[in-house]
């Protein structure tokens, strides 16, 4: 899909390679400047942050964000012997610590990675910490009563910014509107209808799309996963007849896409300059690289072995892709199990890890909104929603 010469949500839109440039305009009132594949944002400020830019990070070196004092050491942000929100930052590795101090008049001490409130509050919230999780007990959270059972924060029989909640384990928005997004719930997941102009209906643990469109693309839900029938999707043409989506005779970004079984097969075409076999149910990229990445293929899942992806060495031991003891765009990543591993930090503004099913959005931001998943249904977990603080 090429936008060229044209406005993207008000934002001139230049073609250059295969990603959307943004030259020398605005986003949300940020001037932007583009040298590569990325969105640079150079000498100008984000949310009255001045940002400067030496790689492909964005990187805010020597200024403030959200009149916080920001220093760079290494590719992500390090908030270091300064204030966030009128709460003293300390830094020790590549997250941030906020040790023996207040967030929003909250005490933190820290332990272990995690932040710990403990014996405090938060935005007027009791806050009670036993374990990794933040525990929210018996108060409120900008006005929402919050009771605590497990881990998780629940959200029971109140409103989070005008949107009725109801709470059985997760967080639940039924019967209004979360910025003109219709909220129905049936069972324990999020249920979005008219999410970004989407219709969304749902019968099941997984968010549904029905009969809407999807930034063009015609969605059709007949069991739990996502089924994009008989459209395009970046002037992708996708038909489906199973579970999962599938591409099938058309090209995505210039790939050509053949689909056999139940996953997304690319076949005898290249991704990104890389060659891609197909043999079984998952994409096999095999003896060629994926930027500049060596690619060997054994089982059913991509295997990147011994070699590193924009600087990451991989290592391979199981069928999923194992990113053991490295950086991925400055992130530490290590590995323990079957699934992707992405931990403190984002992957191109987006992490998605795969267990089932379902799409799993772990520690990063879709649309500015930070997606954690831990079971079958997505999670929101400690961001913003144009503007609204969502945590599970």
């Amino acid at each position: 899909m090429h936008f060229k010469d044209s406005t993207l949500n008000g934002i001139h839109v230049t073609r250059f390679n295969n990603y959307i440039h943004l030259k020398d305009t605005t986003l949300n009132g940020i001037h932007v400047t583009q040298s590569n594949n990325d969105i640079h944002l150079k000498d100008n400020s984000l949310n009255g942050t001045h940002v400067t830019k030496s790689n492909n990070d964005i990187h805010r070196k020597d200024s403030t964000l959200n009149g916080i004092h920001v220093t760079l050491s290494n590719n992500d942000i390090h908030r270091k012997d300064s204030t966030l929100n009128g709460f003293h930052v300390k830094q020790s590795n590549n997250d941030i610590h906020r040790k023996d101090s207040i967030l929003n008049g909250t005490h933190v001490m820290q332990s272990n990675n995690d932040i710990h409130r403990t014996n405090s509050i938060l935005n007027g919230i009791q806050v009670k910490q036993s374990n990794n999780d933040i525990h929210r007990k018996d108060s409120t959270l900008n006005g929402i009563h919050v009771t605590l059972s497990n881990n998780d924060i629940h959200r029971k029989d109140s409103t989070l910014n005008g949107i009725h909640v109801a709470q059985t384990n997760d967080i639940h928005r039924k019967d209004n509107t979360l910025n003109v997004i219709h909220v129905t719930q049936s069972n324990n997941d999020i249920h979005h209808s008219n999410l970004n102009g989407i219709h969304v209906t749902q019968s099941n643990n997984d968010i549904h799309h029905k009969d809407r469109t999807l930034n063009e693309i015609h969605v059709t839900q007949s069991i739990n996963n996502n089924r994009r029938k008989d459209s395009s999707l970046n002037g992708t043409n996708i038909t489906q007849s199973n579970n999962d989506i599938h591409t099938d005779a058309n090209t995505l970004n210039w790939i050509h896409v053949k689909q056999s079984n139940n996953d997304i097969h690319r076949k005898d075409s290249s991704l990104n300059g890389t060659h891609i076999t197909q043999s079984n149910n998952d994409i096999h990229r095999k003896d060629s690289t994926l930027n500049g990445t060596h690619v060997t293929q054994s089982n059913n899942d991509i295997h990147r072995k011994d070699s590193n992806l924009n600087g990451t060495h991989i290592t391979q031991s199981n069928n999923d892709i194992h990113r053991k003891d490295s950086t991925l765009n400055g992130t530490h990543i290590t590995q323990s199990n079957n699934d992707i591993h992405r931990k403190d930090s984002t992957l191109n503004v987006i992490n998605i890890t795969q267990s089932d099913n379902d799409l799993h959005f772990k520690d990063s931001a879709l649309n500015g909104i930070l997606v954690a998943q831990s079971n079958n249904d997505i999670h929101i977990k400690d961001s913003t929603l144009n503007a609204i603080h969502v945590t599970v």
